[in-house]
């Protein structure tokens, strides 16, 4: 049964299958270090609680403060093209 879901359409293009690979390999290595980093300053900084909230709090800080939103594509100076 599951090959005939993956016969045809999109699985059988090798464009489509690079953009699922790469996107599933980016989402897993998301994951790992959403779970990594405040595990590794556990085990080998002995963050506290607090030290630790403080980290994850600036990992996902970074990207509102540097402006990489959806709602505001970067523009030619920022992209380097003025």
């Amino acid at each position: 049964m599951a090959r005939k879901l993956f016969k045809g359409g999109l699985w059988s293009h090798a464009d489509f299958l690079r953009l699922w690979t790469g996107e599933t390999i980016s989402q897993v290595g998301s994951q790992v270090t959403l779970l990594a980093f405040p595990s590794v300053a556990i085990l080998f900084f002995h963050a506290s609680p607090f030290e630790v909230g403080l980290l994850t709090t600036l990992e996902f800080l970074a990207f509102p403060v540097l402006g990489l939103s959806p709602a505001s594509p970067p523009t030619a100076s920022v992209a380097g093209l003025s």
